[in-house]
């Protein structure tokens, strides 16, 4: 490349299908064409150098660029050139360069100081009034190069194939139709960043494809947009649901579905929830479905009581018929309405969180009934059932005393059909209700503990689960060397109480 060549060069860069930009003053044309359209190193033998240095025309490999041999940083610029005296005035005249934005370290080539440096001892010896203006006027080509770099940066940008590939493809895409926000997800495909120019052969192979990217980034991008607008609608609604059920509690709240489960089962809340996303949804655009809710709520209900109800009918309970009628369902919520549950291991009437929301305590394990709706593990137990209708006469209340009315006074209670010492164990009327499951005797007799005895056997029973001395094992527990540990060792009462919940 010799300065003969000028005019080839210059002829070249005119006919270039794409503008290239002009050759800077500082530039011969050759030495502008190395550097535009070469990749190799301005140093050294490395190739494939695609970043310049447009501020000082020069492509750097990583070994050259911190090397120390051909940069120098402002820092170690004194130390790198001793002979250089003045080499703060002579970095004030040079561009600089540095690694990243938020790098503040300045580069400067070696080369380009040292011959800086002969030109202004040059300039220096001929009087003040030489260097001075040999200073401006390297303030000048400073200023225009720094100028410079942001339109030869913009037409680097440009070379990109990939970024040209972008471009053809965005084009494309919204000719047809597409939105931009969908098509913005898809453009760093690996069918666009390919080095390989998407020609219109080529699009006739990408374009399908790139198609179903955008639809299915649209399919996305609405199935999010669903998500949170159904989201919001549904808060609205379980708010004003939870705020119905609030002011409404008592023993039918057993029976409630989930403000969540309201907005999907009860059809005027779903077609509010599920109108076009379009369209504005309040709050009171929920006032017709809230009208309806309490015949719905009631309706819902009284399909659960039935289940429950054919239970006790299979079950051999003495006080529905069979068929049961109506007038049957509020007969669930009695206390003589004993089921247990055969998802409990020990068989034990046990209070766990439920399907009921927690907000009565049965005397069966519900965590895992109503997965059909239909309560199948529940088994009605009669001889418990009879027991309690004993403890109710042995109480003289009515038979109609519901759970939550008996476990409000909280009563303790003898078995008079025990012998020996079990006989003189005060049981509540849940203990009693299981006794009786599992007794061989007669269940029908008991005593009922004056209140200044059940209120001593209630201290008792408090202080029993506070103390910290393991005295209990849990004879449910089948003993073995690998659940020695875990189960078959001796633990604090109300350790054992906790432990035979989880069982």
């Amino acid at each position: 490349m010799s300065k003969a060549s000028t005019a080839v060069w210059k002829d070249a860069r005119s006919r270039a299908e794409r503008q290239v930009p002009e050759c800077p003053p500082d530039q011969s044309e050759p030495q502008w064409a190395y550097l535009l359209f070469t990749r190799d190193c301005s140093f050294c033998d490395k190739t494939n150098i695609a970043k310049i240095d447009w501020y000082h025309r020069v492509r750097l490999c990583q070994k050259c660029s911190f090397s120390g041999k051909t940069m120098v940083s402002v820092q170690n610029a004194a130390k790198a050139l001793p002979h250089i005296k003045n080499i703060s005035d002579l970095l004030e005249l040079l561009p600089y360069w540095t690694t990243s934005p938020n790098h503040p370290d300045k580069y400067y080539p070696i080369r380009a100081i040292e011959q800086l440096s002969v030109r202004y001892a040059a300039a220096s010896a001929q009087g003040q009034d030489k260097l001075s203006e040999f200073k401006e006027k390297m303030l000048a080509q400073r200023k225009a190069i720094r100028e410079s770099v942001a339109g030869f940066k913009e037409w680097e940008a440009g070379l990109s194939v990939a970024d040209a590939n972008r471009k053809i493809a965005s084009a494309k895409l919204l000719a047809l139709g597409y939105s931009e926000t969908d098509i913005y997800s898809i453009l760093h495909s690996t069918l666009v960043r390919s080095r390989t120019p998407l020609t219109e052969a080529r699009w006739a192979t990408v374009g399908p494809q790139l198609e179903a990217l955008v639809k299915q980034a649209n399919e996305h991008r609405l199935g999010r947009y669903r998500d949170t607008t159904i989201g919001g609608r549904k808060q609205f609604a379980r708010e004003r649901i939870q705020i119905y059920f609030d002011g409404r509690p008592g023993l039918e709240a057993i029976f409630r579905p989930t403000a969540e489960a309201v907005t999907r089962l009860f059809p005027g809340f779903k077609s509010v929830v599920e109108q076009p996303l379009d369209a504005l949804v309040l709050p009171e655009h929920f006032d017709l479905a809230m009208e309806a809710l309490p015949a719905l709520l009631k309706e819902y209900a009284d399909s659960k009581k039935r289940h429950i109800v054919r239970r006790m009918v299979e079950g051999g309970a003495e006080n529905v018929p069979s068929p049961p009628t109506e007038e049957d369902l509020d007969k669930v919520f009695y206390a003589t309405t004993i089921f247990f549950s055969k998802t409990s291991k020990l068989d034990m009437p046990i209070c766990v969180d439920s399907v009921f929301e927690r907000r009565l305590c049965w005397l069966f394990n519900v965590g895992l009934e109503e997965v059909d709706g239909t309560f199948r593990r529940l088994t009605f137990n009669s001889k418990a059932s009879g027991a309690v209708g004993a403890l109710l006469r042995c109480a003289r209340l009515e038979y109609t005393t519901t759970v939550e009315d008996l476990d409000a006074r909280d009563l303790r209670f003898h078995c008079l059909g025990c012998e020996g010492r079990e006989r003189k164990l005060a049981r509540s009327w849940r203990d009693c209700a299981h006794h009786a499951k599992e007794a061989k005797h007669c269940t029908e007799n008991w005593e009922l503990l004056n209140d200044e005895d059940a209120s001593t056997v209630r201290a008792l029973e408090a202080s029993n689960l506070n103390d910290e001395v393991p005295r209990f094992y849990c004879n449910r527990c089948p003993f073995s060397w690998r659940t020695h540990w875990q189960f078959a060792r001796l633990r604090p009462l109300g350790d054992l109480v906790e432990h035979l919940k989880m069982e």
